[in-house]
């Protein structure tokens, strides 16, 4: 969650809502709250407002501003928010695995020049680079010449059919490993998932929909 930049405490300021969801606590720590428990409110909203009134004249409403008190708002607003996430595992997995085949080569770069030493071309249609070890023989002053020894892999494809019920609990690990996102502050009170197969039945779509109790607070300067 990326927050806001910081407002100095001289600056008057509301206190607005960050994001859509329902009221579950508010505290007014300074300034006058304008919603309560159980309401629903819209990202922008605004929750505790700076701006006090100071013995408002019924007779005289016009003059609004000439009894008003601008202040830094503070306070604790939560509310019950929701969220989405979903992954899609296909029902036939592919792998890349070693076959035992590999090639080494000798890699020597100078400046802007790069010189591959090796026994012929690479023989490997599919193949991973595995660098083994580097070594500075120049300084940069010197022209910065650096040597790699560098290996390729050869690899092959497999496949692997999951089924529905694999796929299914390999969406449901995906989902759940997306909650560390949700920070630790923040109450997870409900959890829904939901797996259904794509239109083209050949990969399982997982959804999951939580509702968190977070602080949705941030302040607003006052203009």
């Amino acid at each position: 969650k990326q927050l806001p930049p910081e407002l100095e405490e001289n600056t008057p300021c509301d206190i607005i809502a960050s994001k859509d969801g329902i009221i579950e606590e508010i505290i007014a720590l300074r300034g006058e709250a304008l919603v309560e428990p159980g309401q629903t409110v819209s990202q922008g909203d605004v929750l505790i407002t700076g701006k006090i009134t100071l013995g408002q004249d019924v007779y005289n409403e016009e003059k609004e501003g000439s009894n008003t008190l601008l202040v830094h708002a503070q306070g604790i607003v939560k509310a019950r928010v929701w969220y989405q996430k979903a992954v899609k595992v296909p029902l036939v997995e592919v792998k890349k695995t070693p076959t035992g085949n590999s090639k080494k080569s000798v890699i020597m770069q100078f400046q802007n020049h790069i010189f591959n030493f090796q026994l012929g071309d690479i023989p490997y249609s599919l193949y991973d680079k595995k660098t083994l070890k580097e070594l500075d023989i120049l300084p940069i002053l010197g022209g910065g010449l650096k040597l790699s020894i560098v290996e390729y892999i050869e690899m092959e494809t497999t496949k692997e059919f999951l089924g529905v019920e694999k796929a299914s609990r390999e969406a449901e690990a995906q989902l759940l490993s997306q909650l560390e996102d949700v920070s630790k502050d923040d109450e997870i009170t409900k959890r829904k998932m939901e797996f259904m197969l794509d239109s083209n039945e050949q990969a399982v779509i997982g959804s999951m929909i939580i509702e968190v109790v977070e602080d949705i607070g941030q302040k607003k300067e006052i203009q």
